[in-house]
């Protein structure tokens, strides 16, 4: 479903003038730790056992790009204890500091994320100066000042800034990993605590043990001192089991990922701050018991011994990292593909994927790194895996994680702070999550005063734009009295609730249905006071009806939303052709025309067959 793109389009030459962003220098906040304080702290979060968050893309926002200078000098003055950012190599070799694989989401202004349409070349096809020629846009396409840096201006503008936080640089190309190790070497040269600040971030398959890790920088020249955080995933496990990783002194393990994961582990947290575990459930412990969270139920292990975890499992690498006092590390997924989006409906909504064509839950979709529309963490399960349930932070605690990396740092410092296991030193001060950030982590914790548990929208044909002969925008009407036909007249229709007519409705997403295997999720579309719900009705017309006793089971009132065609999913897949809803001109209402609903052949391009839905507070 592409919600209004083509208006988020057409208002960015307007949006210039005021979306601009200036740079300005900022030095910490009076009540921030010290960036010694933050260093020192490394030394007791595992030993403590307390949690901290690390800012994932820095503080961006709906202005504010993501992975930008601004975003991490708004990093800084928050306070954050850590921020994370992934880097990757131009063509050129520049260390280039950006997220997607793929520029155009970030950079191409005429680049379509909803449809994988317009300039969408990897990174690593362009030089430093052609991705830097490019000016960073927000998600909602406001064009802004900023520019994709460098890791040696992101250290450049760290210094000049009086950074704080502590800084993970996440390294996508393997030969980047000594580059960057290098890139703060250098800088260290002239100011030393940047050692005290940076940490090299990497699959631990690429640098197996610490020794490694030290005889690399020692082979390459740079200094000794650089922090490595390693993690250890499933794929990464079976590339070190090939390998031949000697038993740390003095200790014995079965495996060469146990070895491997006990050589980082064993290491002094100002030289090895955490090891993240890439873990998305409990099945690799063998004994849990069940427990119930503000986000739904989950299995808590009895133990985080070796001996409550299977041999070799992402649960053994754990018992190994917490025997050892060692921060563990999580990354925390949120979907992003609303995060931060104006206009959006976030709720009761579906996205269609560019993949696969299937319809997703708009609360459950997740940006490619190509940059284009959508995943869903279930769709990244591996052979083994049955869930994934990192987003539950009661279970993230359960497992022993401390260093939880995710976009939405607010809700997780929040919830942490209130379960009174928020490392305080690191930080002291917490800040209330965002209802702009539209985020799906501080809605299943109750962290948003008021927030509603259902969205009210609007829905229009021609995508909302003014209709000749129809007195302006139209709307979407109920329609409670005679046969209770769905019909259509202008939004502004001043007597419409004495007349007994309403235009707020609510949607649900339904996930399991009858075709959800081939088209995905569905939706239903509710009355204001979800009484009634809209219907294909059975005759030979095919009119769209409200009717009472909606059940998901009913497929006559499942819809599919795709790319702005509403679709009833009884044919969208149907052997007789793809059927689609469209706005009928009936007649004359007062002085202006009004329309009704049936479902007709599907044309793409028939604009009395596009639909838009809009929050109903715009």
């Amino acid at each position: 479903m592409n919600l209004q793109f083509a208006n988020f389009k057409k208002n960015t030459l307007l949006l210039l003038s005021t979306a601009v962003l200036t740079l300005i220098p900022i030095t910490a906040n009076a009540t921030c730790p010290t960036g010694q304080e933050q260093y020192d702290r490394l030394d007791f979060i595992g030993k403590d056992d307390t949690v901290v968050s690390v800012d994932h893309r820095g503080d961006m926002n709906g202005k504010v790009p993501e992975n930008s200078l601004l975003a991490f000098q708004g990093s800084y003055k928050k306070c954050r204890h850590a921020i994370e950012t992934d880097v990757r190599l131009s063509s050129d070799g520049a260390l280039m500091v950006f997220h997607d694989a793929n520029i155009g989401r970030v950079l191409e202004m005429d680049y379509n994320p909803e449809t994988n349409s317009g300039p969408n070349p990897p990174i690593s096809s362009l030089t430093q100066r052609e991705i830097q020629s490019k000016q960073m846009h927000s998600v909602n396409w406001d064009a802004t000042n900023q520019y994709v840096p460098t890791v040696e201006e992101v250290i450049t503008d760290y210094i000049a800034n009086n950074g704080q936080s502590l800084f993970y640089f996440d390294i996508k190309d393997e030969k980047a990993i000594i580059m960057v190790a290098k890139a703060i070497s250098e800088e260290a040269k002239t100011h030393p605590d940047v050692l005290k600040r940076f940490i090299v971030k990497f699959g631990m398959e690429h640098v197996p043990t610490y020794e490694k890790w030290q005889e690399l920088l020692i082979k390459e020249g740079a200094n000794s001192a650089v922090m490595a955080n390693p993690y250890i995933s499933p794929w990464g496990a079976e590339k070190i089991n090939k390998m031949d990783i000697p038993n740390p002194p003095g200790e014995q393990y079965e495996d060469n990922t146990s070895r491997a994961v006990a050589s980082w582990a064993r290491q002094p947290a100002k030289l090895v701050p955490n090891v993240e575990v890439v873990i998305k459930n409990s099945d690799d412990f063998i004994t849990t018991t069940k427990r119930l969270s503000d986000q739904g139920m989950y299995e808590k292990p009895t133990s985080l011994e070796s001996d409550n975890t299977f041999k070799g499992s992402m649960a053994r690498m754990i018992s190994i990292i917490k025997s050892k006092q060692k921060a563990l590390g999580l990354f925390v997924p949120n979907p992003d593909f609303i995060q931060w989006k104006r206009d959006k409906v976030t709720q009761g909504v579906t996205i269609k994927s560019t993949t696969d064509g299937r319809q997703l839950n708009i609360e459950s979709a997740y940006i490619l790194n190509t940059g284009n529309c959508c995943y869903t963490m279930e769709e990244r399960l591996g052979p083994n895996e049955q869930k994934d349930i990192r987003m539950n932070l009661a279970w993230a605690r359960s497992i022993g994680a401390n260093v939880i990396t995710v976009d939405d740092p607010d809700s997780v410092d929040t919830y942490y702070k209130m379960q009174g296991e928020l490392d305080k030193v690191a930080i002291p001060v917490t800040v209330k999550p965002s209802k702009e950030m539209n985020s799906v982590l501080s809605r299943q914790l109750n962290l948003l005063d008021n927030f509603p548990k259902e969205n009210s929208i609007f829905i229009k044909p021609w995508l909302g734009e003014a209709a000749w002969g129809w007195g302006g925008v139209v709307c979407l009407w109920d329609n409670f009295d005679g046969d209770h036909y769905a019909w259509t007249y202008r939004c502004d229709y001043s007597n419409a609730t004495a007349d007994g007519y309403h235009k707020v409705f609510h949607t649900k997403v339904i996930e399991k249905h009858k075709y959800s295997s081939e088209a995905g999720a569905a939706i239903q579309i509710f009355n204001e006071n979800s009484e009634y719900c809209l219907t294909v009705d059975r005759d030979a017309r095919r009119r769209l009806l409200w009717e009472k006793g909606c059940k998901t089971a009913e497929e006559q009132s499942l819809f599919i939303f795709d790319r702005n065609h509403l679709i009833p999913i009884q044919y969208y897949h149907s052997e007789t052709g793809r059927q689609m809803v469209r706005n009928m001109n009936e007649g004359m209402y007062g002085t202006d025309m009004y329309g009704s609903l049936a479902t007709g052949n599907y044309v793409e391009d028939d604009t009395w067959g596009l639909w838009g839905i809009y929050n109903s507070s715009n």
